[in-house]
């Protein structure tokens, strides 16, 4: 999947949803108090409500399915996540935050925004073992619901929303079918 970049105002990452079965198949790490676990949730300070993960993954296959086309993969080159992770801070989205690709909800918002760089990172830090060009981010959480449902796990992850264009088709029709189905698949 690709921004088009002839129209790019309208392509890229409009939300970034908090999901209990991240596509990406990467949980995020809660922040809190007392503990540390071992798993993907990783205890550090609660008061700050904070979670960190894995926006999204180069390179990295996503099973999507549906009535139209069936089964298929998609996956996201190393420029494109670059690209759609700088679109997303140039057009001020960070508050842009659905839940589980629903409406948006308010008291959640992205702090922090990097691409992993190398094998030495502040997500290798944090024991995520993620590939170089992955988009990784830090959302502060100040709704109570959404909160309670981080704690206990409800909600795990990171899943995007937006509009993205297969890469290197030249049939206009199939252009038409896979954007029709990626804007269905991603709640847009």
């Amino acid at each position: 999947m690709i921004i088009d970049s002839e129209n790019e105002d309208d392509w890229g990452v409009h939300a970034i949803s908090v999901v209990k079965s991240p596509a990406i198949e990467k949980d995020f790490l809660l922040f809190s108090k007392d503990k540390q676990e071992v798993n993907a949730i990783k205890l550090m300070n609660e008061e700050k409500r904070i979670v960190v993960g894995p926006i999204l993954i180069p390179d990295k296959e996503i099973y999507r399915h549906d009535e139209q086309e069936g089964e298929y993969y998609i996956k996201f080159s190393k420029d494109t996540v670059r690209r759609a992770s700088e679109l997303y801070l140039q057009r001020s989205f960070q508050a842009n935050v659905t839940e589980e690709h629903a409406a948006m909800v308010q008291g959640i918002t992205l702090t922090e925004s990097w691409i992993v760089e190398g094998a030495i990172d502040k997500a290798a830090h944090l024991g995520f073992k993620v590939p170089k060009g992955t988009w990784m981010g830090t959302m502060k959480v100040m709704n109570d619901e959404i909160w309670e449902k981080v704690k206990n796990k409800d909600l795990k992850g990171f899943s995007i929303e937006g509009m993205f264009a297969p890469k290197m088709s030249s049939d206009v029709e199939m252009m038409a079918k896979v954007e029709q189905a990626t804007k269905e698949v991603l709640g847009i």
